[in-house]
């Protein structure tokens, strides 16, 4: 059996019942998975579920043991997701207009927690500490990279160095944790699963990288220029434009933040090149995960495939 990002939501839900949460809490990390149920709903897939289980595949993990690790990575996502909305003062109007963000804070409390016992009961006990292992190492890590990027969140103070180690620190970390679950399911030597670690953060980094130019160039507004922080498109703008660009630029980002000055700030980037050096700092992030996948043997596999050739920018009003 394969299982689909359905089974792995299903038994996630499963699980969750069966431990002592207050009706209204579990509501709440219900709230936070939604996001699982509107992409299944979209697209019939979620990467958070969908990459991990694509992985198990490549390895020949078993169900029994590619669910929970799913599942495990999906409840972390969830803790992280809703704590960095909280933090960003991000959270979506429901239901946290209601709840307030200090309730949004204590659900991915709760998540963290279950996604560490979940580890803990539903794998094998001579996998399960090391299991949990690695996502405390990764969330450590993922809160340095958070503290990044609450202290330099404008883009102008933050250089291309400084914003490619957070976001490694945090959508690299993430994803590689994710990997070296499933690798360390499969049963894998030491050296094998920092492999596979090294190539889920490579990958985390890239989509992180392409996640901000898909947010910048979709058909909405972006949440970054909203709320004017630090993603790759300004960072390299910073870095990039003339004296006269720059003033332009600036004079977009303190004004009014709605649909028509974004697209002129589209404009403004794709006249004046950056387009053009996003693209190739995003194809050299592709190129190291690519050549990790294929010293893996897992680059064949079709959702992966699918990932790691994902475009550079979207070529229709979809979010990644």
């Amino acid at each position: 059996m394969n299982p689909t990002s359905r089974d792995a939501l299903d038994a996630l839900y499963r699980y969750l019942e069966t431990q002592q949460a207050p009706e209204s809490l579990l509501g709440l990390q219900r709230a936070v998975l939604s996001k699982a149920e509107r992409a299944l709903a979209s697209t019939g897939q979620w990467t958070v579920l969908d990459y991990p289980l694509a992985l198990a595949r490549a390895l020949g993990v078993p169900a029994e043991a590619a669910l929970p690790v799913a599942g495990a990575c999906a409840l972390f996502y969830a803790f992280a997701d809703v704590t960095d909305d909280a933090q960003d003062h991000d959270l979506a109007p429901s239901p946290w207009d209601a709840w307030g963000w200090e309730q949004a804070v204590n659900t991915g409390t709760a998540l963290l927690f279950a996604s560490l016992r979940s580890l803990e009961e539903r794998l094998p006990v001579e996998v399960a500490a090391q299991a949990s292992a690695v996502l405390v190492r990764a969330g450590l890590e993922m809160s340095y990279g958070q503290h990044m990027d609450l202290i330099g969140l404008a883009a102008e103070r933050a250089g291309l160095a400084d914003y490619m180690l957070a976001i490694e620190r945090k959508s690299g970390a993430s994803f590689g944790a994710y990997a070296e679950l499933v690798a360390i399911a499969g049963g894998l030597e030491p050296a094998r699963v920092a492999a596979y670690r090294a190539f889920g953060r490579a990958l985390g980094t890239l989509y992180q990288m392409m996640n901000d130019t898909h947010e910048l160039w979709g058909m909405a507004l972006c949440p970054d220029f909203v709320n004017r922080r630090r993603a790759l498109p300004f960072v390299l703008a910073f870095e990039q434009l003339s004296e006269e660009a720059l003033i332009r630029f600036r004079r977009l980002l303190e004004g009014p933040a709605d649909w028509e000055h974004q697209a002129e700030l589209v404009a403004l980037l794709e006249a004046a090149g950056i387009k053009s050096y996003l693209t190739m700092r995003i194809e050299l992030q592709r190129r190291r995960a690519l050549d990790l996948a294929t010293q893996l043997g897992i680059g064949a596999e079709p959702y992966l495939a699918g990932m790691l050739a994902s475009p550079a920018f979207p070529t229709a009003p979809v979010a990644i």
